[in-house]
């Protein structure tokens, strides 16, 4: 059993949004990030299929 998944990524190294994301870290994975050099990435998915191709669900806003 597999999924592919299909979107737009954007990256935050700065800002508010990578600050959002960083309050949500598990603390174990932020001990692994003590100099906070991390970065969000956050994943607008569009699409979804299994390794056949066949899609599982999609989205009609294919734009980031």
């Amino acid at each position: 059993l597999g999924w592919k998944f299909y979107g737009f990524a954007a990256i935050h190294t700065e800002g508010p949004i990578r600050e959002q994301v960083m309050g949500r870290v598990v603390a174990p994975e932020l001990a692994r990030d003590p100099d906070r050099k991390g970065v969000a990435v956050l994943i607008k998915v569009h699409r979804i299929t299994d390794v056949s191709g066949r899609v599982l669900q999609e989205n009609d806003q294919r734009s980031p």
